[in-house]
């Protein structure tokens, strides 16, 4: 499993005022930092910056002066030539794609075109899964959309979008909560929709534990992730600010999904109310 830093964000402050003053040793020093932590590859979210053609293949070349190591881009039309000609290396990821139809359609086309692998979350306008029967429906969807337009299933890259999910709680009242088993169990599947290609996983840890307490989450993103390794998942996009968070993740190791179903866990990990 590769680890995704998702720190180089619009949102950011100190990233954005890095990108507005064109302050290339920050973002570099940034890149740096990261990587050191332990970050195998980089999420560069720019959002809907204006003059984004110009201002993403400039934050790629600061990135490239420090690694060669994936990026994951913004899927943002304006620049993805720009981008992919400022790489250089071959490593681009087009990341956040939907799987609304005509969208879907355009990106896998641009991706074929410049080379790169894509990463497609498994949602789309009017339907956001809430079982496995719908995320695989959806699964199979764009695996045969891709397969149709003739793009390569090993640049493929499925995200079931993690968050919490709407359960029942012991006095039967329906609570949102953070469940990673669900979501284990989607990647698990997810990766034998095609046995002699296994398709690639990707999620994002930071959707499924947000709103929680610094302390519940300190104890949850460890089981939950090592749950996600045991199922396959290939990318794991998080925070890499902190690099003993990264060394206890990679220490402990993953834990079998098959195995933790037949476990005193096998019920749910999840934050209890």
């Amino acid at each position: 499993m590769k680890i995704i830093g998702q720190n180089i964000n619009i949102f950011d402050p100190r990233v954005y005022e890095a990108v507005n003053r064109k302050d290339a040793a920050s973002i570099r020093l940034m890149a740096k930092n990261l990587i050191k932590n332990g970050a195998d590859g980089l999420e560069i979210n720019l959002g809907g910056w204006k003059a984004s053609d110009q201002v993403m293949p400039w934050v790629i070349l600061q990135v490239r002066k420090e690694t060669n190591c994936p990026l994951f881009l913004s899927p943002i039309p304006a620049s993805l030539k720009e981008a992919v000609e400022a790489d250089q290396t071959g490593r681009i990821f087009i990341n956040c794609v939907t799987a609304d139809r005509d969208r879907l359609e355009s990106m896998l086309n641009a991706a074929l075109c410049f080379n790169t692998c894509l990463v497609v979350l498994l949602t789309r306008q009017g339907l956001r899964p809430s079982n496995l029967d719908e995320l695989l429906l959806i699964a199979e969807e764009v695996i045969e959309m891709a397969e149709r337009a003739n793009f390569p299933l090993e640049r493929l890259v499925l995200d079931p979008v993690l968050r919490p999910r709407l359960t029942t709680d012991p006095s039967g009242y329906l609570v949102n909560r953070p469940d990673a088993t669900f979501f284990a169990e989607a990647i698990m599947l997810m990766g034998m929709l095609r046995r002699e290609r296994p398709i690639k996983t990707a999620a994002g840890i930071s959707n499924l534990t947000m709103g929680m307490y610094r302390s519940e989450r300190e104890n949850f993103e460890p089981a939950a992730i090592r749950l996600f390794q045991g199922a396959g998942l290939d990318y794991l996009i998080m925070d890499c600010s902190n690099r003993h968070r990264l060394e206890r993740i990679r220490q402990e190791g993953a834990v079998p999904y098959l195995s933790l179903v037949k476990s005193d866990m096998a019920s749910r990990l999840y934050i209890a109310p």
